[in-house]
């Protein structure tokens, strides 16, 4: 878990350099994972990190929108994007994972008086919803014009007339399509089927 939100709290620091495939694995149950890095996006003044990944099985595509920030995200969070063309893209948590932080404790001196700065406890949330490849197509086609998260009892909103969203997730599906004909790690063996089979 630890491993897991390291990694993502990584790729914050790399959001302004060019869209590229930060994750590339296979995970245990056997799925190819494929994630984007990460953008950051100001809703409401304040900071949400963004990306796409899949997971590819022998048979599917399971798409998913990654958000993550030391803004709260509620276990029953919501995201609704409005399309140009007036469609509402709606997207539950399907996952959410929290990490806790500590800062250390800081102590300088002001003339003859030490003072002490006490550690800050941060929690950081990274949250999966998945997304269908038709809402994507619709992305693609006419773009992101509003953004909402949250839940029933409290929301944040951003509205753009430039597409920022909506662009950049067309890049990461883009850049994951690409990987996806051109894999670099090795699948696994259809043949050799469960673990548990012939044993």
């Amino acid at each position: 878990m630890k491993k897991f939100l390291f990694s993502l709290i990584s790729l914050l620091s790399l959001s302004s350099y060019a869209q590229t495939v930060k994750v590339d694995q296979m995970e245990s149950d056997g799925r190819h994972q494929i994630m984007t890095n990460m953008k950051n996006f100001r809703i409401e003044g304040l900071d949400y990190s963004m990306t796409l990944k899949v997971y590819e099985s022998t048979d599917s595509l399971d798409w998913r929108l990654t958000i993550s920030s030391f803004n709260n995200i509620p276990k029953d969070n919501i995201v609704l994007m409005k399309l140009k063309n007036g469609q509402t893209i709606t997207l539950v948590v399907d996952s959410l994972h929290e990490e806790t932080y500590r800062t250390n404790s800081v102590t300088y001196n002001a003339g003859y008086v030490g003072i002490t700065q006490p550690g800050i406890t941060k929690t950081y949330y990274v949250s999966e919803s998945r997304i269908k490849a038709e809402e994507l197509d619709g992305i693609d086609v006419h773009g992101i014009t509003k953004v909402r998260i949250g839940n029933n009892v409290k929301y944040i909103e951003e509205e753009w007339t430039n597409n920022p969203l909506g662009k950049f997730l067309a890049k990461c599906r883009k850049k994951i399509t690409e990987r996806l004909q051109s894999p670099t790690v090795q699948k696994k063996d259809k043949d050799k089927g469960s673990i548990y089979e012939g044993f």
